[in-house]
């Protein structure tokens, strides 16, 4: 992936989004047989953001209260512009489903979240 194509993130997370990110960067490695990265998993998961509209809003809600967004843990992403494009959507449709302002970290969390369910 070349600098023109891709975008970098620094993103402040909680603990529980930590491990939501191991758990998710391990099963995908499991899947798949090798070792992987979240960037490889967000590149592989973020077409399929539209999904995230199957799960009912009390869903997303009990799991933002489960594994809030936020917190002092820094990670840094860099991820294709389509998968950067597809979090900003996700980051939309949560707006939307939820009625009221989501993070990128939030979108991150939902993503994930429909991956390991």
């Amino acid at each position: 992936m070349c600098a023109t194509d891709s975008r970098d993130y620094t993103l402040d997370i909680s603990e529980p989004l930590f491990r939501l990110t191991t758990e998710g960067i391990r099963l995908h490695s499991n899947e798949t047989l090798h070792h992987r990265t979240l960037s490889e998993l967000i590149d592989q998961r973020a077409p399929l953001t539209a999904k995230i509209k199957s799960h009912d809003k009390s869903t997303i809600k009990q799991h933002f209260t489960s594994i809030p967004s936020g917190g002092d843990i820094r990670i840094h992403l860099t991820i294709s512009d389509s998968s950067a494009m597809n979090l900003d959507n996700a980051k939309e449709l949560l707006g939307v489903v939820l009625d009221s302002e989501v993070s990128l970290a939030d979108a991150l969390s939902a993503l994930l979240f429909d991956y390991v369910v």
